[in-house]
């Protein structure tokens, strides 16, 4: 195998390591939230803040001239992960 191609590989793969870990915190950070909102009952859904959240997130994208349609699904994902961990 090409010796630049393994290297770019092991470089993506520390990065995909890099992200999974990322998510990991993130979870940790949403199940505080939601335990957060259970105690002062506040409701999980906050659209205002979903609103908000999509348009810095298409804004991060352009700014790294990534493609925002694939940003904002990502987000949503991770948006509907976030309220079923919230929700548990």
């Amino acid at each position: 195998m090409n010796s630049n191609l393994q290297r770019f590989r092991l470089k993506l793969d520390k990065i995909d390591g890099n992200i999974i870990e990322l998510l990991a915190e993130r979870c940790d950070t949403v199940r505080l939230i939601g335990a957060h909102k259970r105690r002062e009952q506040i409701p999980i859904e906050d659209l205002n803040r979903e609103s908000a959240m999509a348009l810095e997130r298409k804004r991060l994208a352009s700014r790294y001239n990534l493609d925002s349609d694939f940003v904002e699904a990502v987000f949503l994902l991770f948006m509907q992960e976030s309220k079923r961990i919230q929700d548990l």
